[in-house]
């Protein structure tokens, strides 16, 4: 299974803001040293990472792949780990997605960052392509080579 003509949306990837540096030792959490805000943090930017490269192997083939940042949504999860920020609505923070997904100027970008609903500058963090390569060889050695 190749490249598939019946992939109907973007590929979707949140990265929040505060997230600087891909750590590549503390991603694999060594034990007792687990912080929850660290692990959510290299998860999204592993995210944004292997989405970046796939935009790139993916490229011509007319799959859009793009991250976005959702901002801070008052969820249950915000609200228990990091208290002291202040969050927007379910409804607002699904606006970017929702605009990513059904809006037809939409089309087309891939491999780009979208936050409040525009292409903006991601993280430095986000364009390293030697991360994005070394976290993509990771993500086929854990799951078998990824046919793209």
């Amino acid at each position: 299974m190749g490249v598939d003509e019946r992939v109907p949306e973007p590929l979707l990837a949140e990265l929040p803001r505060q997230q600087q540096v891909f750590d590549e030792e503390r991603s694999s959490q060594q034990p007792g040293a687990y912080d929850g805000i660290v692990a959510y943090d290299q998860s999204k930017l592993t995210i944004a990472l292997v989405t970046f490269e796939l935009a790139r192997r993916l490229e011509g083939a007319g799959v859009t792949a793009v991250c976005f940042d959702p901002d801070d949504i008052d969820t249950k999860l915000l609200r228990e780990g990091r208290p002291e920020l202040s969050a927007i609505s379910i409804v607002h923070g699904a606006t970017t997605s929702v605009h990513l997904t059904s809006s037809p100027d939409a089309e087309g970008p891939t491999g780009v960052y979208f936050e409040d609903g525009r292409e903006t500058r991601p993280l430095e963090a986000v364009l390293d392509r030697g991360a994005q390569r070394r976290i993509w060889a990771e993500v086929e050695r854990l799951s078998g080579r990824l046919r793209v």
